[in-house]
Order: C-alpha cells, then structure tokens, then sequence
C-alpha cells in the first residue's frame, strides 16, 4: 500500500470516531452544528471522511464534544488495523504519472 492510502484509512478512522462521539452527544446533527457554529457541510464532509480537515477544526470539533487530545487519539487508534504505524512509517508515496 501506498502512503496515500493508509492517509485514507486515517481519515475514515476519525471519520467514524468524530461521527460515533458527536451522536453519543446528540443525535441532531443540525443542532450540533447549530449550538458550535459548525458549518454543516464541514461536518458532513468529516464524517463521511471526504475531507482532509486542519487539526484546528478537528480540535475544535474535539473541545465542542469534551474530549480532550489523547482521548480522541485513544478513540482513532482503536479504529486503526493492528500494526497500522510501523506500516504508514514504511509507506512510500504514490507514484506519479508520466504524461
């Protein structure tokens, strides 16, 4: 596998994770988004992992749900396959396409 892949496998980990918590909390997304002037369409795209978010909106997602840095990192890495760092650390990116 190919960095950019195991990127995707991060990505739907926090995806689950940020979705599973948000719902243990509220299972009104438009209200969540509403009470954290969240856009919607953000969230959204975290959820469904289709976005790669900056650590400040996944941070501040984590501060509007009470969780703190390592707890959500506990959370993502219960997610990850076994092994999945030592193998991302190996991982080389994608080649290019000659044109």
């Amino acid at each position: 596998m190919y960095l950019e892949d195991y990127n995707e496998i991060f990505k739907q980990a926090i995806a689950r994770v940020i979705q599973r918590e948000r719902k243990l909390r509220t299972d009104k997304f438009t209200i969540f988004c509403y009470e954290n002037s969240i856009p919607k369409t953000t969230l959204n795209s975290i959820e469904l992992g289709k976005n790669d978010s900056s650590m400040t909106t996944i941070f501040r997602i984590m501060n509007c749900m009470y969780i703190e840095g390592r707890e959500f990192m506990d959370l993502v890495n219960e997610e990850l396959p076994d092994n999945f760092w030592a193998e991302w650390r190996l991982a080389e990116p994608m080649p290019k396409e000659e044109d």
